[in-house]
């Protein structure tokens, strides 16, 4: 891939599956967390990232770099890919605190208005979607991902699971279903979401290769 600016890569599913382990006791360990912190973390732990491609995008991950430039401009805290399936997963990360997702003061009814934190990640996320429309079809926004055309999914990680009642853990869950923006999903987990869901992906991976084992 010439001139592209993502790292290539291959899963290492028994690593993967070891920094998963070491994620569930952190987070055991840790009732909230500042976004530096939780990046921080996370960047130690590559095949636990890789694992963001399989759990929210398509194809198995090839291509993943933390800190990601877009048009100079604006930054992903990390994009995940397959260039075989020509899809990548840009992620924003906030963090794991108590008004991460909602705030604590009520709003106008009885419900809590969102937080500052998860409105400032989906400001972002239109803002890369603002530059990819605005220059897609440029030799430097092709180089930076190293292929012609291709498919995202967008995830915003932010909050813990514990700080949410029943109503407010349906509001997210409907706002990460149906919200879409320039036609791509965009995606809104919990710190604890971010475990199941790439826990679950492992799963299905280690069924399959199974399956086609000798």
């Amino acid at each position: 891939m010439p001139g592209s600016q993502l790292s290539e890569v291959s899963l290492d599913f028994a690593q993967a599956d070891k920094e998963l382990d070491e994620y569930r006791s952190w987070l055991d360990s840790n009732a909230e967390f500042s976004e530096t912190r939780v990046v921080e973390y996370l960047k130690a732990r590559r095949d636990l990232c890789l694992l963001i491609q399989l759990a929210a995008g398509k194809g198995r991950p090839n291509r993943y770099k933390h800190e990601f430039n877009l048009q100079g401009a604006f930054r992903a805290d990390l994009v995940v890919g397959s260039t075989i399936s020509r899809h990548f997963v840009l992620v924003e990360f906030e963090g794991g605190t108590s008004s991460s997702i909602f705030n604590q003061k009520r709003g106008t009814t009885q419900l809590r208005d969102w937080g500052n934190e998860i409105q400032h990640a989906f400001s972002q996320v239109s803002d890369w979607t603002w530059a990819k429309n605005d220059n897609q079809h440029s030799d430097l926004y092709r180089n930076t991902f190293g292929l012609d055309h291709f498919s995202e999914t967008y995830l915003v990680v932010c909050g813990r699971a514990a700080f949410l009642n029943r109503t407010e853990r349906a509001r997210l869950h409907w706002r990460s279903e149906k919200t879409m923006i320039a036609s791509c999903p965009i995606r809104f987990w919990t710190y604890d979401d971010l475990y199941v869901e790439t826990s679950a992906a492992l799963d299905v991976w280690r069924a399959l290769r199974s399956e086609q084992a000798p």
